[in-house]
């Protein structure tokens, strides 16, 4: 795996330039090279009606390939269509580094045996659509086809539910902690590679942490009501985002859009902020001060309440007892646990993922774009 690991980073690196442009319809290049035997195919740009049929003719000859995949969508049904040829033919999946598969790209991307994301580079779904009057309309045909698509790959429900949620004009970004949840097989790949020359589809923003748009006003009902939370005080289901966070006035309007999503297992409630974040599972608690948490009864064995508290915008003074970077939060609160001298540590993203344990006697103080960790008896 990690001989193949390196020959696909070499492969992303090589074919970076073609990834620099995307035509009006797809490109379909098989390139020259055989990399230990995989004939490498890149598929760059929109999908149009007949780019199924070129795929098809082109992989007639191909018996192992490597399918790299830069593109925006196109058409569902020729999305599924290249993505059955290609589960046909047990072809690898991929999306360098900085590239984006999104909406039908990322059903040829779940057709591959083995499917990889180069990070930063992304995978995208939502639902099925139809174009009147300059108007996009969901499509109850073509989600349809989609869902019998998914199914003969043997994804579960849950994982066809989170896939086809989105409405057409918004996109659900897989994440790796979701793919896991949901049964998806897939590797995304942390990479130190210089990928200045790989194109987007043309949407270079990333997730902000800025709250969007306030939800639709939510009525109650049957089904929303079905659903019983157990709540918690000062406590933060920390991971598990169901999308980017959305602004409600206060923590009911919060449980009352979780228990109106079918994916939502748990949210927490940030009062300072007024912000709800959704969650698809949920397995460590923190503490926080003015948050509320709500979860099924389901992750009831699931959740471990651990002995930290965050404070976001802070930074700790005190000694450094030892720091790793290319960390995630969750990997700072984790080493912290299991470190009987660490008394708490700071993590900085834009640092190089900076997480830095300390020890001894700790006092806070104010510092934008840091998270604070404190271990506590609470």
């Amino acid at each position: 795996m990690y001989i193949l690991r390196a020959i696909l980073l070499f492969i992303s690196v090589v074919v970076g330039g073609l990834f620099s442009k995307h035509a009006l319809s797809a490109e379909i290049t098989v390139l020259d090279e055989r990399i230990q035997g995989y004939s490498v195919i890149a598929v760059v740009g929109e999908l149009y009606l007949g780019d199924d049929e070129r795929f098809e003719t082109k992989a007639l000859k191909i018996d192992k390939a490597i399918v790299f995949l830069s593109s925006p969508g196109g058409l569902s049904r020729v999305g599924v269509g290249i993505g059955k040829t290609i589960r046909l033919k047990k072809y690898i999946t991929a999306v360098p580094p900085k590239g984006e598969c999104a909406s039908a790209c990322g059903l040829v991307w779940l057709g591959g045996v083995q499917r990889l994301v180069y990070e930063p580079g992304r995978v995208g779904f939502h639902a099925a659509y139809n174009l009147e009057g300059g108007m996009t309309k969901e499509s109850g045909v073509g989600n349809a086809i989609v869902g019998a698509y998914l199914s003969k790959l043997e994804l579960t429900e849950l994982a066809i539910e989170y896939l086809t949620e989105s409405p057409p004009e918004k996109m659900t970004w897989l994440k790796p902690e979701f793919a896991r949840v949901l049964g998806i097989d897939a590797e995304f790949i942390a990479e130190n590679v210089d990928a200045a020359t790989m194109p987007s589809t043309g949407n270079n923003s990333q997730s902000a942490p800025a709250p969007s748009a306030p939800p639709p006003e939510i009525n109650s009902s049957p089904e929303s009501s079905a659903k019983s939370f157990m709540t918690i005080m000062d406590r933060d289901i920390y991971g598990f985002d169901l999308g980017d966070p959305i602004e409600t006035p206060a923590a009911v309007d919060c449980e009352r859009s979780c228990a109106v999503s079918s994916a939502c297992a748990a949210y927490t409630y940030v009062s300072e902020w007024r912000r709800c974040y959704l969650k698809i599972n949920g397995d460590r608690v923190v503490w926080r001060s003015g948050a509320q948490s709500g979860y099924l009864a389901k992750l009831e064995n699931s959740l471990r309440f651990t002995k930290v508290a965050l404070h976001p915008s802070r930074d700790l003074s005190g000694e450094e007892i030892g720091y790793v970077l290319n960390s995630k939060t969750e990997d700072c609160i984790t080493l912290c646990e299991n470190n009987y001298q660490c008394t708490g540590f700071t993590f900085a993203r834009k640092l190089e993922g900076r997480c830095s344990l300390k020890g001894g006697k700790l006092s806070l103080k104010n510092a934008k774009g840091m998270i604070a960790g404190v271990k506590t008896k609470r």
